[in-house]
């Protein structure tokens, strides 16, 4: 299954492929609570194929420790485990823990980002309602540094909207825009904010932006304030609701490396090369894997597949326009400075066969020059 593209954007080609070596497996595959809930809402049966007797680390927010004692007095914890990222649709993950990792469960707080090693599912026939996930058990249980948190979000945009804009941190504005940024942020929404020129201390207009937790600005060019009619002293805020899932990052990637860097005629393929590894032992997960290219423009999130294997050294990438795109950029509608996001994503379906994207990188951004030679 392949998504179709959406919007008019750059259009990927993918050059062939050649067998490489994967790199060796790091550690048991670490899997997010909400990931998990996902398979299960997909498909019970298959998700219990999945994870059967398999050892794996589940990482996840506390929703709550429950405590008792075995026959012999030796400590039980019940842990209910939700997504790290907010998530609409919550399926609770039951893990059962014993001993010193029970005693340890029993410390924790709700809220608290943890992982919880060894973790083992033995499957059940599929129950007539699922309301949670159980029989789960696992070895040790420890927390996570969260440095992904609504609030260390907030509190990054904030700082750059403090520094940069016009005004002072205590005034009207400030305190405007962080109502806006807190609304997006509880939503668990993507977003994008224009600024008119006047409104910052460059007295150019911006965009700033934050896409899967990833924070990125750019100054705007004049012809591109004109292009997405940003007045002087106006603000724009476009919201992109996220329908995919986020996990813990199962690969890690380098940017890609341009034969052009920073710059892109779009009248010419844009070539280069890309390096993406496994993060831990890969999960035995069907699907179509993807780099993909986000662009969040006002109004529009426009993405793009680069379809291929999880794993690559030197990975071959064409980038090339189509007509219509590129006769756009040629008249200045949508030429000039872009910030792009790169992320890699799994691609599956639903029962229902309507596609599900899971993000298992972390995003990076790089600033490209899109224009057209004349």
């Amino acid at each position: 299954m392949r998504s179709p593209l959406l919007a008019l954007a750059l259009l990927f080609t993918l050059a062939p492929l050649a067998a490489l070596a994967q790199t060796p497996p790091v550690k048991n595959p670490v899997v997010d609570s909400g990931t998990l809930m996902n398979d299960f809402l997909r498909d019970y049966n298959s998700a219990g194929d999945i994870y059967d007797l398999q050892l794996f680390s589940l990482q996840g927010r506390v929703g709550g420790v429950t405590t008792g004692k075995t026959p012999a007095g030796q400590p039980l914890a019940k842990i209910k485990l939700l997504p790290r990222e907010s998530c609409k649709q919550v399926l609770p993950v039951i893990v059962n823990l014993g001993g010193t990792a029970a005693d340890a469960a029993a410390k924790l707080k709700d809220g608290e980002l943890v992982e919880i090693g060894n973790v083992n599912y033995t499957s059940v026939p599929t129950p007539p309602i699922i309301h949670e996930i159980t029989l789960l058990s696992g070895d040790f249980v420890t927390t996570l540094p969260d440095d992904k948190t609504t609030a260390a979000r907030r509190d990054e945009a904030l700082a750059w909207l403090k520094k940069n804009s016009a005004f002072p941190p205590t005034s009207d504005f400030v305190k405007d825009m962080t109502g806006i940024i807190e609304k997006h942020l509880a939503a668990g929404e993507d977003f994008t904010l224009h600024f008119g020129p006047t409104l910052m201390q460059s007295k150019q207009a911006t965009q700033l932006g934050m896409v899967s937790g990833k924070l990125f600005s750019l100054s705007l060019t004049d012809a591109q304030a004109k292009q997405k009619k940003i007045e002087p002293a106006t603000v724009l805020d476009a919201k992109f609701p996220v329908n995919d899932q986020h996990g813990a990052p199962e690969v890690t990637f380098n940017l890609p490396v341009f034969d052009t860097p920073g710059k892109w005629d779009a009248a010419k393929p844009l070539t280069g090369k890309i390096k993406i590894t496994a993060a831990n032992r890969p999960r035995t997960i069907e699907g179509d894997y993807a780099l993909r290219m986000l662009t969040l423009q006002t109004g529009t999130r426009q993405a793009l597949y680069c379809y291929g294997t999880r794993y690559a050294t030197d990975y071959p990438l064409t980038f090339k326009l189509p007509d219509d795109a590129l006769k756009a950029i040629k008249s200045g509608e949508q030429s000039g400075p872009r910030v792009v996001i790169f992320q890699i994503v799994r691609m599956t379906k639903r029962p229902n066969d309507t596609p599900f994207e899971e993000v298992i990188s972390d995003a990076q951004t790089m600033t490209l020059d899109v224009i057209a030679a004349k």
